[in-house]
């Protein structure tokens, strides 16, 4: 990396037009990025694992006997650990008598390989064949909406992360965090704990967004860039413009950005992208704030030094409960993951997949508290109305029928640093009462 800065600062070689740099930064990206995908738990052919076959009785439609409750995942790939961390949650569950002896199985977490196609094959897979009570856990910029479709035709309940517009929709959708991916509603909470982490006061804050050119990415796009002008600040930049899977020349996007001349850069991107255009910025001389909600990568940011350092200084936001502030809600997740002899490390992945485990445990025995535990009766009930119990420190405020269609308004900011390590700016918390209405809908 210091030999790629220093063949930048030739005369005849600036940062945006030289090679070295971008294609040193991206690489650096797409290696760490690829080492995080790739885990043993993840099918990449589409295939469930060897469990697959044995869901169908207890699956969809739900018996509401003794037998297991089938569950099974999708992600695109951007999330390795969602498996481990579900896992890690419903091993408690289980070993603490299930749901009145019934056990919670996880099928699989298939891999839709960041395609509307594929995640709705992997849809199709655990909602037609395993015939799965719920689609949990979920991660995916690409999930369908003939996925949502054909799981709400089935009243299949489906949890997950709600960066996607089609996991908000209808009575079936029960996003984790609530509906992220909304244009019609969005929280100032994370844009106000921006505005602190980098000293300047909302109002006027100059603030340039970037996406990734695609269906998740330009919704995100949309609502954050409604939710800043709501807060008070200044737009300067607002363009989702990053193809899918990445850049190789990352110099006509700094270029846009830097001619805009913003306090801060908001990055809506997967993480490869998100570090490559950071690290290419940084060279290009950018001086203020660099927004990245995915950047927190623990355990695995601090053994790549070039990266880290290409990194330093990223405002890194904390949507779930981290390691760093040492709540009571993050120290259960590392015990649960410690108890299956798992890394403990909680990665958006694994706190994706944990979260999303608690809330479907909570759920169930909502459900159970009114009748009979089946996939539609679950949705009725989980619809009709229903607020999670808060651990300390973690996500707390999160209520149905509202936050199918709204955020949950969570979240606190941390900084990276040139050795990969994170200092909390802001603690997590969650604020309901900063989710707002930006749309004139």
């Amino acid at each position: 990396m210091e030999q790629t800065l220093a063949d930048a600062r030739h005369r005849n070689d600036t940062p945006l037009s030289s090679r070295k740099v971008r294609v040193a930064v991206a690489a650096v990206a797409i290696t760490l990025l690829a080492a995080a995908c790739s885990s043993s738990k993840d099918k990449s052919d589409g295939k469930t694992g060897s469990a697959g076959n044995s869901g169908g009785s207890s699956g969809s439609g739900g018996s509401s006997g003794g037998g297991d409750i089938v569950v099974g995942g999708v992600q695109d790939g951007n999330f390795t650990g969602i498996d481990v961390g579900f896992k890690a949650r419903i091993a408690r569950f289980n070993q603490d008598g299930g749901l009145n002896g019934r056990k919670i199985k996880l099928l699989d977490v298939l891999n839709d390989g960041s395609s509307l196609s594929g995640n709705l094959t992997a849809v199709q897979t655990l909602a037609l064949k395993d015939k799965v009570f719920a689609v949990t856990p979920v991660a995916s910029q690409t999930f369908s909406p003939s996925s949502a479709q054909l799981l709400n035709q089935r009243s299949i309940p489906f949890i997950g992360w709600g960066i996607n517009p089609s996991m908000c929709v209808g009575d079936a959708a029960f996003p984790v965090l609530g509906c992220q991916a909304s244009s019609d509603y969005q929280s100032l909470l994370l844009y106000k704990q921006l505005a602190a982490g980098i000293g300047k006061p909302v109002q006027g804050l100059k603030t340039a967004i970037v996406g990734i050119d695609n269906a998740g990415g330009k919704s995100g796009l949309e609502g954050v860039a409604a939710a800043v002008t709501k807060a008070g600040g200044t737009l300067v930049y607002n363009k989702a413009s990053i193809p899918q899977g990445g850049a190789t020349d990352y110099s006509p996007y700094v270029q846009g950005l830097l001619a805009a001349n913003p306090d801060v850069i908001m990055l809506l991107t997967d993480f490869g992208p998100g570090a490559a255009l950071t690290g290419a910025l940084r060279q290009a001389g950018y001086k203020g704030g660099i927004w990245n909600p995915t950047a927190y990568v623990p355990g695995i940011l601090d053994k790549q030094s070039q990266l880290a350092q290409a990194l330093n200084g990223s405002l890194v936001v904390a949507q779930y409960p981290s390691q760093e502030e040492g709540a009571p809600a993050a120290k259960q997740v590392e015990a649960d993951l410690n108890a299956i002899n798992a890394p403990t490390e909680m990665s958006l992945g694994v706190t994706v997949g944990w979260w999303s485990a608690e809330e479907f445990i909570q759920q169930l025995q909502a459900t159970a508290a009114k009748g009979a535990v089946t996939s539609a009766n679950f949705v009725k009930t989980i619809h009709a109305g229903w607020t999670i119990k808060p651990l300390p420190g973690g996500i707390s405020g999160l209520t149905f029928p509202d936050d199918q269609t709204k955020p949950a308004s969570c979240g606190g900011l941390m900084q990276s640093d040139a050795k990969g390590h994170y200092t909390v700016r802001e603690k997590y918390q969650c604020n309901p009462s900063d989710t707002v209405k930006v749309s004139d809908g």
